[in-house]
């Protein structure tokens, strides 16, 4: 029973810490407005997915806490403007890993411009992000295009 007793306490402690590591880094990142100030795209794009250019963007992942459950973790939401575009963006967290897995949502108006606009920005930015704060500073670099696409992207922000 004393060991029984000891094993769930110090697993419930790691699930913990974790939690605690996890939502600390969150707390960095999350429910603030980040100015994109530079945006590099690296490798070749396919002509169907060009942006003619990148004037200002922002992003914001809302508030959500990690709770430690093993691999899936639960989605959480936020918005990203490129260009005036605001699109929602879903994620969630790879503790093992230590990134973010980003998606867009298809939940978004019936504007063509902007459901075409999606169709270039969704090959392009789903994938397996690293995020890291330092200060007023996000960078953001994409570890895995969910597309397969041969590119390099990366972002850096402020708030």
């Amino acid at each position: 029973f004393i060991i029984l007793s000891v094993f769930f306490i110090s697993s419930c402690d790691r699930s913990s810490e974790v939690e605690k590591e996890v939502n600390a880094e969150f707390k960095k990142l999350q429910a603030k407005w980040w100015e994109i100030q530079s945006l590099q795209v690296d490798g070749d794009i396919p002509d169907s997915l060009h942006i003619d250019s990148f004037n200002a963007g922002r992003i914001r992942l809302n508030n959500c806490e990690y709770e430690d459950k093993g691999a899936i973790n639960k989605w959480c939401a936020g918005q990203f403007v490129i260009n005036d575009q605001e699109f929602i963006i879903i994620y969630r967290y790879d503790f093992e890993k230590k990134i973010y897995q980003v998606d867009f949502s298809d939940n978004i108006n019936s504007d063509p411009q902007q459901i075409d606009f999606l169709k270039k920005l969704r090959p392009l930015f789903t994938g397996k992000w690293a995020f890291t704060v330092t200060g007023d500073m996000l960078t953001a670099r994409q570890e895995e295009n969910e597309a397969n696409l041969n590119i390099e992207l990366s972002f850096s922000a402020t708030n």
